[in-house]
């Protein structure tokens, strides 16, 4: 009898495996067929650095940037909560930015402004913003994965700002909500800790667009090195002029390699002119560079005060290249003779350097 159930059991066992894998056989998957979404990157603050100017104020000409090239916690720190990284010279993309010449609308001053009826700018929706024209903007890749920017003519109440989109090497998604800087004594950030996965609102990762969804961005404490304050305005028919510190030897001006000429000038130097000419197009003002007819016209000079020694490209001196760099003197001996003569040096020390140039006032950029 126990014979006969234990060979009962075994065959209801067997059955048993059999229906299961008759079961099983059937397989179904159901794909979903949107991808896996991550987090979008924001910036924990970002703030702008002045690359080149003689004063701590911004004049027209001088250059700006974004350092993004850097990771810090006040100018620029980019976040994504999934670790994704962010952009990095050499990564082959840089990010977008805008650049604007912006005023405060009514009711609204600037922070640093003693009108204390009004209320200070905090947000972008606190100005009216004109974009720059993008001929305005410079490339300085050892300084900024962004474009810079050369500060154009501006009218009279406005100031710089500027607006950025976080980005990073790779992730879904891997751009996040354009931050917007209305103010550059300030640093800034759009970083909200309640974010949840998924991608940006529809648009909001354009930093052109004047109306961004969100605000922009808020302040995130003083940068008073930023640029932020008062611009000094420059007429039509202007020139503006910088002498650059040739570092690379090519005779052109190349930011962020270049070094602006704020001391003494030095003997067995290479210095570079650059120049732009203040004009109009589109009913805006810009700048625009020298015409090649216009750059024959430069001249440099040396002079003590009573004594001028001028050099241009192809004189006998061979001091200007054909780039129209100019370099002073690699000893006393190379000094023209009508220095060497004088009292107190008998050379090129103890004097000054000027450049000077005609252009023709009625040319507009293409």
């Amino acid at each position: 009898m126990k014979q006969k159930m234990k060979k009962k059991v075994l065959l209801t066992s067997i059955l048993s495996v059999l229906m299961v894998n008759s079961v099983l056989a059937k397989e179904h998957t159901h794909v979903v067929d949107k991808t896996i979404k991550g987090y979008y990157p924001s910036f924990d603050s970002v703030g702008t650095r002045i690359i080149s100017s003689t004063t701590e104020k911004l004049r027209v000409g001088d250059i700006i940037a974004i350092p993004s090239d850097i990771d810090d916690d006040k100018f620029f720190k980019l976040n994504d909560k999934d670790g994704d990284p962010a952009l990095k010279p050499g990564d082959g993309k840089k990010y977008d930015v805008a650049w604007w010449r912006v005023i405060p609308k009514e009711g609204y001053k600037w922070a640093d402004d003693i009108d204390s009826g009004l209320t200070p700018v905090s947000s972008w929706d606190h100005v009216n913003a004109t974009l720059i024209n993008e001929s305005a903007y410079v490339d300085i890749p050892e300084v900024s994965t962004s474009k810079a920017l050369r500060i154009p003519p501006v009218k009279t109440g406005e100031r710089i700002a500027f607006s950025i989109t976080p980005e990073t090497n790779y992730g879904d998604p891997a751009r996040g909500l354009a931050l917007y800087a209305p103010d550059l004594n300030f640093f800034w950030g759009n970083t909200d800790e309640n974010q949840t996965p998924g991608n940006p609102p529809g648009g909001g990762d354009n930093p052109q667009n004047p109306n961004p969804p969100g605000g922009g961005g808020e302040g995130n404490g003083e940068n008073p090195g930023g640029g932020g304050g008062d611009i000094g305005t420059s007429e039509v028919g202007e020139a503006v002029v910088n002498i650059y510190i040739d570092r690379n030897g090519n005779g052109l001006v190349d930011y962020g390699i270049d070094e602006l000429l704020i001391g003494h000038p030095t003997v067995n130097t290479t210095y570079v002119a650059d120049i732009k000419i203040v004009t109009e197009k589109d009913g805006e003002p810009v700048l625009r560079d020298l015409l090649e007819e216009e750059k024959e016209s430069i001249k440099w000079h040396i002079t003590n005060g009573d004594t001028v020694v001028t050099y241009v490209n192809g004189d006998e001196y061979d001091r200007v290249s054909s780039t129209y760099a100019f370099s002073t003197q690699t000893s006393n001996e190379n000094a023209d003779d009508k220095l060497r003569a004088l009292p107190d040096h008998f050379s090129e020390q103890g004097t000054t350097i000027s450049v000077s140039f005609s252009f023709n006032t009625d040319v507009i950029p293409e």
